[in-house]
C-alpha cells in the first residue's frame, strides 16, 4: 500500500508534521516496512514543480495523498478527483474551494481547517499589548495565500482602526518578490509586523527570522513555530496535532470510509506562544498579562 505525502516546501522545512503523520500512522498499525510504503514528494518552494510531484503521486497508484497545506492540497486536487486528499494545514477549505461545506465535503478531500481567519483582532491586541507604544506596524502576506485570509484581514484593519494604529499591507507573490517585500518593510520603518498568512512562514523561514533580527522589529507570526525561529509571539492553532488528526483520516479512508463522509474538522484550542529571549533583546518587557495567557514561553 502505498501513501503520498506532498509538501510545497522543502524536506527540512516539511519534517516536523511528517513525522507527527508518520508517528500517528504508525502507532495505528500503518508503518514501513509491513505493507505500507511513503512516497515523499518535496516542492521546494516551487509551484510549478508541485503540480507535476501531484501528477507523479497520481501515476505511482498512491491510496491517498497527505497534503498538509493549501497549495498542496489544491495541487493535489488539480491532479485528481478520485484518489482521496487529506489535508491539515488550510485555513478556510471553502473559499479556496477544496471542499463544498465542513459538513459535507464532497468529492474527494477533506482534513483539518485550521480556522486561523478568526484570529485576526486578536492577533493585533496581543503585538499591540506586547509593544503599547505601537501606532505603526507592517502586515506581510504572500498574495498566493491570501484567499484563505481575506476574513483576518478585515479583521486587522478593523481592530486597527480601533486602537489607532496605521497599518502597511505589505504583498508579495512568492519567494522571487520577497526581498523586495521586506525591503519595502524595513522602508516603512514600522514599530512592529504580523505575518498572517499561514504558509508563509514555513515556505521562507530562515529568510523572515533573519530578517525580524536584523531589523529588530517586533514580530507576531504564524505558526506557532515562528516564535521558536525568532519572533516575538505567536498565536494560533498547534500544526502538529492537526498533522496526527490527519493520519486518523488516513486511517479511516484505508478502512473504507470516503473522504465526503468526513466532516472537515477546526482546532478547539489556540495557544500563544512567548518568546522571551527575543523580547529581551529588543529592549522589550513582555507584560504579565500576556505571560499569564501563554502555553509556551520560551526563555
Amino acid at each position: 500500500m502505498k501513501i503520498g505525502v506532498l509538501a510545497i516546501s522543502g524536506e527540512q522545512a516539511a519534517r516536523p508534521y511528517v513525522e507527527a503523520f508518520q508517528k500517528r500512522l504508525q502507532e495505528l498499525g500503518y508503518a514501513e516496512p509491513r505493507g505500507v510504503r511513503y512516497l515523499q514528494r518535496y516542492a521546494d518552494s516551487d509551484p510549478h514543480k508541485l503540480r507535476r510531484l501531484a501528477g507523479d503521486l497520481v501515476d505511482e497508484g498512491v491510496a491517498v495523498i497527505y497534503a498538509p497545506a493549501t497549495p498542496e492540497a489544491l495541487a493535489a486536487k488539480g491532479a485528481t478527483r478520485t484518489i482521496p486528499i487529506v489535508f491539515s494545514n488550510v485555513n478556510d477549505p471553502v473559499i479556496v474551494k477544496l471542499v463544498e461545506s465542513y459538513n459535507r465535503p464532497g468529492g474527494n478531500v477533506t482534513g483539518i481547517a485550521m480556522d486561523t481567519n478568526v484570529l485576526g483582532a486578536k492577533r493585533l491586541q496581543f503585538l499591540k499589548e506586547l509593544v503599547p507604544a505601537a501606532e505603526r506596524m507592517a502586515i506581510q502576506y504572500d498574495k498566493d495565500h491570501a484567499d484563505a485570509c481575506l476574513l483576518e484581514l478585515d479583521q486587522i484593519r478593523n481592530s486597527a482602526k480601533e486602537l489607532k494604529i496605521r497599518l502597511d499591507l505589505v504583498p508579495f507573490e512568492g519567494g522571487a518578490t520577497l526581498d523586495a517585500a521586506l525591503r519595502q518593510v524595513s522602508q516603512g520603518r514600522p514599530q512592529a509586523l504580523m505575518s498572517p498568512v499561514p504558509g508563509t512562514f514555513a515556505i521562507y523561514a530562515h529568510r523572515i527570522a533573519g530578517f525580524i533580527a536584523e531589523q529588530r522589529i517586533p514580530a507576531l507570526i504564524e505558526p506557532l513555530e515562528a516564535a521558536e525561529q525568532g519572533a516575538a509571539l505567536s498565536y494560533g492553532p498547534d500544526n502538529l496535532w492537526a498533522s496526527r488528526r490527519a493520519a486518523e483520516y488516513v486511517a479511516r479512508i484505508l478502512k473504507g470510509t470516503k473522504p465526503a463522509e468526513l466532516q472537515v474538522e477546526r482546532p478547539t484550542q489556540y495557544d500563544l506562544v512567548i518568546n522571551l529571549k527575543a523580547a529581551k533583546a529588543l529592549g522589550i518587557k513582555v507584560p504579565q498579562t500576556l505571560l499569564v495567557r501563554a502555553a509556551k514561553i520560551i526563555e
